[in-house]
């Protein structure tokens, strides 16, 4: 059985020959230590943030982001996961001006400008400042002018990443990104979620204008033959949701349900990722969205994998949920073992689970012990499990 079937096995809810492992995002560090050299992958600052810009600046974007999927594939094939991301990515994307050595200034619409500033000691690469943040709902409301001139067009886009995964690791399963664009991680959240209240008409027209062009690259994602779709942005932090049930149901239950329709109606699973605690919108989350699958299932914040799987057994997969936040970190290889061990035995059986982090191989992780979890892995979790 390659890693597709394994993967799309576990989605059905049977049981494969061993429980399938993924991860959504590796960051460079941990990379590097992998293959011995320096990679571009994952969501590290040094590289979305400086290497980025230096290699836009200097006319070189399609080389940097065919690196990146190079760099990935080759480090997801040299570590035996089963699934891998494969997203579109623009072709001539305008250069960051550059303001210090660690902040770039991004002007994304015509005088609608972002700051990103790059922390080297921790490699994180945030949005820190924007117009947005500064003149709140008249600039948010530009802004969503400015996106509604444009017209949704897969023109600018390249589908290399795709093309390149396929071509050199088949039995992948690759997945794509497809969501309700809630900007959990911008400067201006702040101002979205009073628009909810304040300016509920902006708020839908924000969300259909990038809906369109989300709609549009799903489509192409599904006619070239992608494998799962997955939802990256989140909805909550460890204290709760970032907004209502009331306002999930008003806003983006709708749009979820058109982006999950389109998924069945073609025959590949749809999975959300979020991280926090979801428990006040679980329902309507999980059992309205039209969702196959919930990732990442974070422990610091109280999700419990096991009750999830007693209550959607067969008919929500679950991806996760080795705990990124203090195993992962600071456990030892005993430790990550014992928690790895529990989840097989607890969520494996039946199949419905890909075991993954509870968020991504960030770079706090030791290397060995992202390699004991992955061990444990290949040496507990052949079907049927036996631990």
């Amino acid at each position: 059985m390659n890693s597709r079937e394994r993967v799309l096995t576990a989605f059905e809810h049977r049981e494969a020959d061993r429980v399938p492992v993924f991860e959504t995002i590796i960051n460079a560090p941990v990379a590097g230590d992998l293959l011995g050299r320096e990679t571009w992958v994952g969501l590290g600052g040094k590289a979305r943030g400086k290497i980025y810009h230096d290699m836009v600046s200097s006319g070189r974007a399609a080389a940097y982001f065919e690196q990146r999927i190079q760099d990935r594939t080759e480090l997801y094939l040299h570590l035996g996961l089963d699934m891998m991301p494969a997203l579109p990515y623009p072709t001539d994307p305008a250069p960051w001006e550059q303001l210090s050595e660690t902040t770039w200034r991004e002007e994304r619409y015509p005088g609608i400008w972002f700051i990103h500033t790059y922390d080297p000691e921790f490699d994180m690469l945030g949005e820190t400042d924007s117009l947005i943040r500064r003149e709140r709902i008249p600039a948010f409301e530009r802004m969503v002018e400015a996106m509604e001139a444009g017209t949704p067009s897969l023109a600018g886009l390249s589908f290399y990443e795709y093309e390149y995964a396929r071509a050199h690791a088949p039995g992948l399963a690759l997945m794509t990104h497809a969501d309700v664009a809630v900007p959990s991680e911008a400067s201006w959240l702040d101002v979205y979620l009073e628009c909810m209240i304040a300016r509920p008409d902006l708020i839908d027209r924000y969300l259909d204008v990038r809906l369109a062009q989300t709609l549009l690259e799903l489509d192409k994602m599904l006619e070239l033959g992608i494998d799962v779709i997955w939802g990256a942005m989140d909805l909550a932090g460890k204290n709760g949701p970032l907004f209502s049930p009331r306002h999930y149901a008003q806003f983006y239950l709708p749009r979820m349900r058109e982006i999950t329709g389109r998924c069945a109606a073609a025959g590949v699973p749809f999975f959300k990722h979020t991280d926090g605690d979801i428990k006040p919108m679980e329902e309507v989350l999980l059992a309205q969205s039209g969702v196959n699958g919930f990732h990442a299932i974070e422990p610091s914040a109280g999700m419990d994998i096991r009750r999830l799987k007693a209550q959607y057994r067969g008919k929500l997969t679950l991806l996760g949920n080795v705990d990124c936040a203090q195993t992962l970190v600071y456990g030892s290889p005993d430790d990550i073992r014992a928690e790895v061990v529990g989840l097989l035995r607890d969520v494996s059986p039946g199949g419905g689970h890909v075991l993954s982090s509870s968020n991504s191989i960030h770079s706090d992780v030791p290397t060995k012990n992202y390699l004991a979890m992955l061990a444990a892995v290949h040496e507990f979790g052949a079907y049927p499990i036996r631990v």
